[in-house]
């Protein structure tokens, strides 16, 4: 039988090997949970290689329009202000200095970027749900003339694999830093002019203005009320939506509500996204790519006739257009 730290060297070594990077602490004990409840080392690394990030990294065609951030300070004072906030969620390089232990993968942004027009020269952007910004800053650095980066403070999560039970729960970790403080390091850094506010997309009628484009990554499975989300971004866009979010494979036009606390939310089929999106208004609704996307910590569900379908799920790339 083997130890734990075997075990937790194999599981970094898959990370290396597989992923080609180093692993994340939360990771890390995820794996090692999941070893610990009967998971064979042979399923993780089935896992891995089944995972959204490892079908990325196959291929890499989008890494050429990956962002070079500019910045006046130097490596060090970079390095320094990365360290004064933790939880970072998306992946920046800026000089020679990363972002550590974050959530998502330079890989994985640029996905989802390549929805994203390379040249946005003289446009107004709106960010929805932008978290520490990646998006936002990435638009600035194509030529956005006006960028407007919103979403609402939350606790930092980790998730806790139950023991004896392939679910998991989610464990509250109030943090002193906010992604609001992350997002204020980088525009500091990038001596940027994307403005941003605290509020909810169910608030967008509190601002006086409107957008060319709307950005919507990773928000609507979170949302109590996706189709009021939609509802109130559609009068605060002149031309397109861009979604990508977690999708369910059914060619029905279905939603499912998510029981996971506290990232419950719906998962809809691509075909119920673009309903939604035709009966709002919309005269133009594409599923543009996929990604296979395979055992998600977001997908998790108590209802047994549902993990099949959700560990099947994929993450959908959507253009609403006006």
């Amino acid at each position: 039988m083997m130890s734990q730290e075997q075990i937790k060297k194999k599981i970094i070594e898959y990370y290396r090997t597989i992923l080609c990077r180093e692993p994340d602490k939360d990771g890390i004990e995820y794996y090692v949970k999941m070893a610990n409840n009967g998971a064979s080392l042979d399923n993780i690394k089935e896992l891995f290689l089944e995972s959204s990030e490892y079908s990325i990294l196959k291929s890499t065609k989008f890494l050429k329009h990956a962002p070079s951030f500019k910045t006046s300070f130097s490596d060090d004072e970079v390095q320094k202000m990365f360290d004064s906030v933790d939880g970072w969620y998306h992946y920046f390089k800026i000089g020679n200095v990363e972002t550590t232990n974050t959530r998502t993968t330079m890989n994985y942004q640029m996905w989802v970027s390549q929805i994203i027009p390379t040249d946005l020269n003289g446009m107004k952007i709106l960010d929805i749900g932008a978290n520490d910004g990646f998006y936002s800053f990435l638009c600035e650095s194509r030529g956005a003339k006006r960028i407007l980066a919103i979403d609402r403070n939350q606790p930092e999560l980790t998730d806790t694999y139950l023991k004896g039970e392939n679910v998991c729960q989610y464990d509250t970790i109030l943090k002193n830093k906010r992604q609001e403080e992350r997002f204020q390091v980088l525009k500091k850094i990038l001596n940027s002019k994307v403005d941003y506010k605290v509020m909810n997309v169910y608030n967008l009628d509190s601002i006086n203005e409107t957008f060319d484009t709307a950005l919507f990554f990773g928000v609507y499975y979170h949302l109590e009320n996706p189709v009021l989300a939609f509802q109130k971004i559609f009068p605060k866009i002149n031309d397109s939506l861009f979604l990508s979010g977690h999708i369910i494979e059914s060619k029905d036009p279905i939603m499912y509500l998510n029981d996971n606390k506290p990232h419950g939310g719906w998962f809809a089929s691509s075909e119920c996204l673009l309903q939604i999106g035709e009966k709002i208004g919309f005269k133009k609704c594409v599923l543009l790519d996929t990604l296979d996307m395979n055992f998600d910590i977001y997908s998790r569900t108590t209802d047994p006739d549902m993990k099949d379908l959700l560990n099947k799920s994929k993450i959908g790339l959507f253009k609403f257009s006006k």
